[in-house]
């Protein structure tokens, strides 16, 4: 039998940090609270959560799991909804700040609407993420509230083309020039991705053939759960 992850962790034993009230198991269980089985090949967001709306647990897991592994100092996301994916990812940089405050890294994300995300961010204890309302292709959302340049871009906002190389350029003049991931979600779902894609990566290595920034690019795609 298979129980979720809070069950199977139940007794163990986490050590809180000094004047935090929500480790990391309350964390993860808030996260996956109404979580269902989507019948093809994942796990789904509970309905307050976003639920299809919102990126698959596995997903979510494997975004928080590169927040920790890579250690980003700074984050941008678009596409912001219910709030799911950036607690994900904010979880990820907070831990990195445990025993090592240097090391905590923060989240931007911007959307054109307002969700109500802050209920979700607030009960997970999470201060370091930036909300903003506005309009992620367009640079002026940006200025002024952008603190230093990024190591992870994350576009999931419209999935249209036209709208992820808006976003694309609003967003490269934040690009760390010695390192930066950008990524998005549903690329291989989403058919009207894939010239946007393609378009990025070409700049990317145009930027890099004229000697103005990186010196490798990779593209990295994986499987599209949901079927």
């Amino acid at each position: 039998m298979l129980l979720p992850l809070w069950s199977v962790h139940s007794t163990l034993k986490i050590k809180k940090v000094k004047g935090e009230s929500v480790n990391y198991l309350e964390r993860m269980r808030i996260l996956r609270e109404g979580e269902s089985f989507d019948g093809v090949s994942c796990l789904t967001a509970g309905e307050k959560l976003g639920h299809g709306n919102a990126a698959e647990i596995e997903t979510c897991e494997f975004l928080r799991g590169l927040a920790r592994r890579e250690k980003m100092d700074l984050v941008i996301h678009t596409g912001t909804h219910k709030g799911a994916d950036v607690a994900w990812i904010a979880s990820g940089l907070y831990e990195n700040g445990i025993g090592y405050p240097h090391l905590k890294g923060e989240i931007v994300t911007v959307d054109v609407d307002d969700h109500n995300p802050r209920g979700l961010w607030n009960r997970l204890e999470l201060d370091n993420i930036t909300h903003i309302i506005g309009d992620s292709t367009n640079p002026q959302t940006y200025a002024g509230k952008i603190p230093r340049s990024c190591g992870w871009a994350h576009l999931d906002a419209d999935h249209s083309a036209e709208n992820l190389l808006m976003e694309f350029e609003a967003l490269l003049p934040y690009f760390s020039m010695r390192r930066c991931i950008v990524s998005s979600h549903d690329t291989r779902l989403d058919v009207r991705l894939a010239p946007g894609i393609n378009e990025i990566l070409r700049r990317l290595r145009k930027i890099r053939d004229d000697g103005q920034g990186w010196r490798l690019i990779s593209h990295w795609p994986t499987r599209s759960l949901r079927g």
